[in-house]
């Protein structure tokens, strides 16, 4: 007989914003980065940046309508459709977008 399952499925999306800081002669480049991280986290000109990673599988339970990530009982998910198991993709500089990768896990 077969089981229903629920899959809590996920991807990243990326945002981007260009903020500009003034540099003194006397202050550190680190010190500089982490105040432009400081003012792009407090801006509003944030922009997708039409790419998404690849869907990965956080969590998995048996029954239908369960919430996989809170389960007693998960199921274990292979690690090749976790996120720490996707495929490294180089992303070439000029890329607006990519095709995200399709995983077709092999049977046990």
């Amino acid at each position: 007989m077969p089981r229903t399952i629920s899959v809590q499925c996920c991807f990243a999306t990326y945002m981007s914003n260009t903020v500009q800081i003034e540099v003194s002669d006397d202050e550190d480049l680190d010190t500089a980065l982490n105040r432009a991280i400081e003012d792009a986290n407090f801006d509003d000109g944030w922009k997708s940046l039409d790419y998404a990673g690849p869907i990965f599988i956080v969590a998995a339970c048996d029954g239908a309508n369960s919430d996989p990530s809170t389960s007693p009982t998960p199921i274990e998910v292979p690690h090749l459709l976790t996120e720490r198991g996707q495929m490294q993709i180089d992303i070439p500089s000029d890329a607006r977008s990519l095709p995200t990768p399709t995983l077709t896990p092999t049977p046990s």
